[in-house]
C-alpha cells in the first residue's frame, strides 16, 4: 500500500472571514505603474485574469483614494465615477475564475513629490519635516518637503478613505483594505515628531486614534466583514515610523477587526 502524500500546510484550505480560500497563497499587491491617467487599464483584465484560480485571493495593487494619494506614476485611484467603471470589468474576469479580490486602498501622505500631486502642490501630512533622502543602489530620491494639514483639512481625509471603500464595494471587489505599508497621513499622526492633538469629525482625539476614526467611519458605511487593516512592520524602519505597537493597539480598541 502506497504511502499518504505529506500534507502541504500552504496548499490546505483557509477560512478567511466570510471567505472560504482553497488554498494559503495570496497575491500581494505589486503596484505594476500602467495604469495611465489613474485609471486601470484594459490590459489589467487579462493580468490579473491569468492569476486568479477557483478559492484563490488576490489583492489588488495600491490604489488611491484621491488625486493627493499618489506617490508613484501612473497608479491606479478609485475617487471617480471613470476608475470605479475601469475597475468593474477587470474585478468581474477575476470572479468569473472563482477567485476572491481586495482592493487595497491607500494615501502615501509625505511620500511623494510634487510631479505626483494637483496642480504641482506639495504633498500633504500631517508635519511638514521632509523624508530624509532614499536610496536603493542605483537612484537617490529626494521627497518634496510635505504640507502640514490645518486641523480643519483632516476630516477630508477621513472621508476619502470612507467614499474609496464605497467606490470599491460599487466596482464589485469582495472586500477592502486599507494599507499602512507608506507613511500616510494616518500613521504620521503616531510619529514622536508630532505632539499635537488632533481634531477629527468634530471630535477631539489622541494621535493614536486616528486610525480607529477612519475604520469607524468606513464601517458605518458598508458592512463590518468587508473592511480590513494591514500593517506591514518592516516599512517602519524604511520610513522612520515608531510607535507601531501602539497603532495596532489602537485600532483593536475599534473592535472592526477579526
Amino acid at each position: 500500500m502506497a504511502a499518504e502524500a505529506p500534507t502541504i500546510p500552504l496548499l490546505t484550505p483557509y477560512k478567511l472571514g466570510r471567505f472560504n480560500l482553497s488554498h494559503r497563497v495570496v497575491m500581494a499587491p505589486l503596484t505594476r505603474l500602467k495604469s495611465y491617467g489613474n485609471v486601470p487599464q484594459p490590459h489589467a483584465i487579462l493580468y490579473y485574469s491569468q492569476r486568479a484560480s477557483k478559492g484563490g485571493l488576490l489583492i489588488a495593487e495600491a490604489t488611491g483614494v484621491s488625486d493627493t494619494a499618489q506617490g508613484y506614476p501612473d497608479t491606479p485611484g478609485i475617487w471617480t465615477k471613470e476608475q470605479v467603471e475601469a475597475w468593474k470589468p477587470i474585478v468581474d474576469a477575476v470572479h468569473a475564475k472563482g477567485g476572491i479580490f481586495f482592493c487595497q486602498i491607500w494615501h502615501v501622505g509625505r511620500v511623494s513629490i510634487q510631479v505626483f500631486q494637483p496642480n504641482g502642490q506639495a504633498p500633504i501630512s500631517s508635519t511638514d519635516k521632509p523624508l530624509t533622502p532614499q536610496a536603493n543602489g542605483t537612484d537617490n530620491l529626494e521627497f518634496t518637503p510635505p504640507r502640514r494639514l490645518r486641523i480643519e483639512e483632516i476630516p477630508q481625509i477621513v472621508n476619502d478613505f470612507r467614499l474609496a471603500a464605497r467606490n470599491a464595494i460599487e466596482a464589485g471587489f469582495a472586500k477592502h483594505e486599507e494599507d499602512s505599508r507608506v507613511e500616510s497621513e494616518k500613521i504620521q499622526m503616531w510619529q514622536d515628531a508630532l505632539k499635537c492633538v488632533s481634531h477629527i469629525a468634530g471630535f477631539v482625539v489622541e494621535d493614536s486614534t486616528f486610525e480607529s476614526t477612519v475604520i469607524q467611519r468606513i464601517s458605518g458605511d458598508i458592512k463590518h466583514e468587508l473592511y480590513e487593516f494591514s500593517l506591514l512592520i518592516p516599512f517602519a524602519f524604511f520610513f522612520h515610523l515608531k510607535w507601531f505597537a501602539l497603532i495596532l493597539y489602537s485600532v483593536s480598541l475599534s473592535a472592526q477587526g477579526y
